[in-house]
């Protein structure tokens, strides 16, 4: 397990506030325990622990541990808003068919009201009878369906092509798009068995020189901004804003996470380190009245 800020702080070892500037860098201290676990924390702390601080921390791992097996999943109600469920109740209703066999979301999953005509992309597995490739459009309640028939066989067989694809990426950072799908139903099993044999694949590791090579860039953004910030604040601003999509997602791949869209990374950062989570929620703030059309 990696030992992070919060959790030194929890355990009382870490006094001092997480710095700004080098946290993003996530392992600019690095520090070996026992039974392969690691600490990775900032500069708030330099110095190595005490023999029993390094107890303190080994006794409280196992409920670490507890915490990091239940990670951010949320269910389908909690992530589909009132506005968007006749349209789900509506994909449920059809299981009563013979003819569907199961029904899919994929896509991000729309959070919060709408404020305009949003849309679901929703795959449903029916008879081979009944397959078709092309893509059919439906505004429902105000919700515009892009819904595609596909039969199981067809549909295992777009599931490998996106394996073939992702595993000839050198850089990916996504799961297979299943896995973080919602199955509004499914009568063969076959579906959720695919979907949870997806959910367990772990995100690659990363090789010693792409590791150095991560570590040598968020040095270098912190010189830039660092240097910006004594000369110009508002390049600052700049520099940190184009960058800080970049960072976090080089972040989740140095702690072999799957990266989420850009609207759920403030949420899943909250539930695995809730110190990035919070430096980077802080300043970044949506004033509605700062809007100019």
């Amino acid at each position: 397990m990696i030992i992070r800020c919060h959790h030194l702080r929890e355990a009382g070892i870490m006094k001092h506030d997480c710095c700004s500037h080098c946290h993003l860098l996530a392992g600019c201290v690095v520090y070996e325990l026992p039974n392969r676990h690691r600490a990775i924390f900032c500069c708030a702390r330099t110095h190595s622990f005490t023999p029993e601080e390094v107890e303190a921390i080994a006794a409280k791992i196992p409920e670490w541990e507890k915490q990091e097996d239940h990670p951010y999943v949320p269910s389908p109600f909690s992530t589909i808003p009132p506005a968007f469920r006749p349209a789900y109740q509506a994909i449920q209703r059809l299981e009563q068919n013979e003819r569907y066999l199961a029904a899919l979301l994929f896509g991000p999953i729309p959070i919060g009201e709408p404020t305009g005509p949003s849309e679901l992309e929703v795959q449903i597995i029916v008879h081979k009878d009944a397959a078709c490739h092309n893509r059919s459009y439906l505004m429902f309640e105000g919700t515009r369906l892009d819904l595609l028939f596909l039969s199981l066989e067809q549909f295992q067989e777009r599931v490998g092509c996106e394996i073939e694809q992702l595993n000839r990426m050198h850089n990916r950072v996504r799961p297979l798009a299943i896995a973080k799908s919602v199955v509004v139903f499914d009568k063969t099993g076959r579906v959720r068995h695919m979907q949870e044999e997806a959910q367990q694949e772990q995100p690659p590791s990363l090789s010693p020189r792409i590791q150095q090579y991560l570590q040598g860039l968020f040095s270098y953004y912190r010189t830039r901004i660092e240097h910006a910030m004594r000369y110009d604040p508002s390049s600052a601003l700049y520099v940190m804003d184009d960058g800080l999509v970049g960072l976090i997602q080089f972040h989740y791949q140095l702690h072999r996470r799957w990266m989420v869209v850009n609207r759920h990374v403030f949420n899943d950062l909250r539930h695995w380190d809730r110190d990035l989570a919070q430096l980077v929620v802080s300043p970044v703030r949506f004033d509605r009245n700062a809007l100019v059309c």
